[in-house]
């Protein structure tokens, strides 16, 4: 399954320790696939080698950069998670993520914070694993918050879920934003790509009824009266009842519900292949007719090998 003739080959760079491992390898490298999700736990990349050979460890940390010829476009630091041999097919595939999962980020613990901010808490389950933490909800906290026989990579995830937040770990980094586009978006990258210049190109309208507004009801059982917290005026109005703690979390769930029951009216896909498409990054699409603007971009497939450098793109609103 070689690559023969004067085709271009795909391209990495693997550094271990700063040690350019993957020069030996460049010859038999078939393909890369790289997904770059804002909504997934964590990257993935797989190598595809066209021989077999003693492949790093399980846990071995790699600097990153892939391309295709001479360009190669760093994209960050992996451990290798595994690998799958093919003898007959006469293949090789090495499997990467962002995170190590030789460590202690998937065994279950149980345990209670009390008092603590979303923030403090990223950062205590940050510290447990030596990560960073990129927090955009900063304005998030709990009376008490429990994690029982859960594990800390469960336990992020079922959190980002109840504030309707993406939650990502890449580059040795716990991420957590709001899926709302209502937030400020001044930080994140901006992309425009015209219709011309992509293909396959499909974008579907979805009939949602818009909330202005909501009430989020919850049993106060100090007094044992019926609390009530409203977001916004006017009609349609959204209303959720639960078991909140105060009325900071019925608000935080409230405008949470708020933003799932808005978002998704708009779902797209295409193909690029030379445009810089990062996912996470606010895309603007001319068409022939008009202009979609305020779109996200939710996740990037970028897969290289002898049929050139595509990246299929899918997008919502």
């Amino acid at each position: 399954m070689g690559l023969t003739g004067s085709v271009e080959r795909p391209q990495v760079m693997l550094l271990k320790d700063g040690i350019d491992i993957g020069q030996r390898l460049a010859e038999h490298l078939v393909s890369v696939e790289y997904i770059d999700a804002i909504d997934n736990e964590v990257d993935g990349l797989v190598l595809t080698f066209s021989k077999m050979f003693l492949a790093p460890k399980s846990g071995d940390k790699l600097t990153v950069s892939i391309g295709f010829g001479a360009i190669l476009d760093h994209i960050g630091e992996f451990y290798v998670s595994g690998w799958t041999e093919r003898p007959h097919d006469g293949i090789m595939m090495v499997r990467l993520t962002p995170v190590d999962f030789s460590k202690a980020l998937k065994e279950r613990r149980t345990d209670g914070y009390d008092n603590v901010t979303l923030d403090k808490l990223l950062g205590i389950i940050a510290k447990r694993h030596t990560l960073l933490v990129k927090n955009e909800l900063n304005d998030v906290a709990y009376t008490y918050k429990a994690q029982t026989n859960e594990s800390d990579l469960r336990f992020l995830h079922r959190l980002a879920q109840e504030h309707y937040a993406t939650f990502a770990i890449k580059n040795g980094t716990i991420i957590f934003k709001p899926k709302s586009l209502n937030e400020d978006r001044t930080s994140l990258p901006q992309v425009f790509v015209s219709v011309s210049d992509i293909s396959d190109l499909s974008i579907e309208y979805q009939d949602k009824t818009h909330y202005v507004s909501g009430i989020a009801k919850f049993r106060d059982h100090s007094t044992n009266k019926t609390i009530s917290v409203q977001e916004g005026e006017g009609k349609p109005q959204l209303i959720i009842e639960g078991s909140f703690k105060n009325i900071a979390e019925a608000k935080a769930r409230l405008q949470a519900a708020l933003n799932k029951e808005n978002s998704g009216r708009v779902h797209g896909y295409f193909v690029a292949t030379t445009q810089a498409v990062i996912a996470g990054a606010i895309l603007t699409i001319q068409l022939e007719d008009r202009v979609e603007s305020d779109l996200q971009i939710t996740e990037v497939r970028h897969t290289i090998d002898h049929n050139g450098y595509t990246k299929d793109v899918t997008f919502s609103r």
